[in-house]
């Protein structure tokens, strides 16, 4: 029987190694396409699909990496090797390279293979596609549209998709709305008015939009992730990790859900956990300034202030904002580097004057280094500001200052 299992083993082991090294491939290409190194994507690609010829989503990535490069026959040649693997799941990004090439009938061949799949993308993103200017005055294209291309409801969910993105979200609800009315098990609708009244920070409705569609469509991971931030927004923390974790069972591979999963582990203080999922994400995103932020703030409450100022101090490399000069102070005073945390304090201050708690702080380094005089005018602003803390330190440390003046 032992030898049984670890003849098992012998084949299972090298399996999983492979499917994770595929895996790892595919996300640097993805980070990588997001930054825009479509060379560097290519060759991530190139070494996933070595492994794993069957994920046609390989090909597509690559495909459209090609297409960015403007290497429009090579992006061709991979989107055709997808569409080989699962046909018609690459057809509206070859009507779009063979529109580029000047090959209008081969881009109107793959348009009406598009339109005839369950990959059809949506009247206006096809109609407003720059990629088609050539070729829209030609009679092939007059010709797709005297057929019925598309259901009354599918350009409902179209226009209200138009509403959404040009921020007209009133608009947008009372047509989806309409669609809720006629059609009851309409998930798309309800997805779309979870997500305006997400955008619109209407965090309630957007839930319980959310959950309606989750009950017609439960494998949606969207779904799950978008609710999830709704649910953060109402300070429901548990619900959000919940929420985060079903969309990663469903969507491995989609590397934003472990930025918000550590997002909601912190805010829960599960900071092991946090900490791993932020060191996750930024394997692959590693100019993610958001990312490394929340990994400062993570190793700060572990009281790792040494790491807590290496992820700051990167932060503020990547990008300058008040919040993240306040977390380096706030640092900088706990390491008892008063100079340095008076430094960062004023920093901030000059980018937002109005932080009653900075002005506190920055008073406590001028204290902590002898400047009593400079600490009491920082607490009187704080106070001035509404920050009731600073009363007693007046109180105690600046009464003899006023006196003299």
């Amino acid at each position: 029987m032992r030898f049984f299992i670890k003849i098992l083993l012998l084949i299972i082991i090298p399996v999983f190694s492979y499917a994770q090294a595929d895996n790892d491939y595919y996300l640097k290409a993805c980070a990588e396409y997001e930054y825009k190194n479509y060379q560097k994507a290519i060759d991530n690609l190139d070494r996933a699909i070595a492994i794993n010829k069957n994920d046609e989503n390989l090909f597509i990535k690559r495909g459209n990496s090609y297409y960015f490069l403007h290497q429009y026959n090579k992006a061709i040649e991979s989107f055709l090797q997808a569409e080989k693997i699962k046909p018609s799941s690459a057809s509206f990004y070859l009507a779009k390279s063979f529109a580029k090439i000047n090959e209008p009938e081969k881009s109107i061949h793959w348009i009406e293979t598009n339109l005839n799949s369950k990959y059809k993308v949506a009247k206006g993103k096809l109609k407003l596609d720059a990629d088609f200017n050539k070729i829209e005055k030609t009679l092939q294209w007059q010709k797709i549209w005297n057929k019925k291309r598309y259901t009354k409801n599918e350009i409902k969910l179209s226009q209200a998709e138009y509403l959404i993105k040009n921020k007209e979200y009133n608009k947008a609800i009372n047509e989806l709305t309409d669609i809720t009315l006629s059609r009851k098990r309409s998930y798309k609708a309800y997805s779309l008015l979870g997500k305006t009244y997400l955008l619109s920070k209407n965090y309630k409705s957007s839930i319980y939009n959310y959950t309606k569609a989750i009950k017609i469509k439960k494998n949606k991971y969207q779904y799950y992730y978008n609710r999830a931030k709704a649910y953060y927004k109402t300070k429901k923390y548990k619900k959000s990790l919940s929420d985060i974790n079903t969309a990663i069972k469903l969507m491995p591979t989609q590397l934003c859900l472990y930025y918000d999963k550590a997002l909601y582990e912190f805010a829960l203080k599960n900071y092991e956990p946090a900490l791993a999922d932020a060191k996750f994400y930024l394997k692959y995103f590693y100019k993610d300034y958001k990312a490394i932020f929340l990994s400062g703030q993570i190793y700060y409450e572990q009281n790792d202030y040494l790491n807590a100022l290496l992820s700051f101090n990167k932060t503020l490399t990547l990008h300058v904002d008040a919040k993240y000069f306040v977390a380096r102070g706030n640092t900088y005073l706990k390491t008892k580097t008063y100079k340095y945390a008076e430094h960062d304090y004023a920093m901030a201050l000059d980018l937002n004057p109005r932080m009653g708690n900075v002005y506190f702080n920055k008073g406590i380094a001028r204290l902590e280094q002898g400047n009593k005089k400079g600490a009491c005018y920082d607490f009187m602003k704080a106070l001035d500001l509404g920050y009731m803390k600073a009363d007693d330190y007046l109180r105690r440390y600046c009464l003899d200052c006023f006196e003299h003046e």
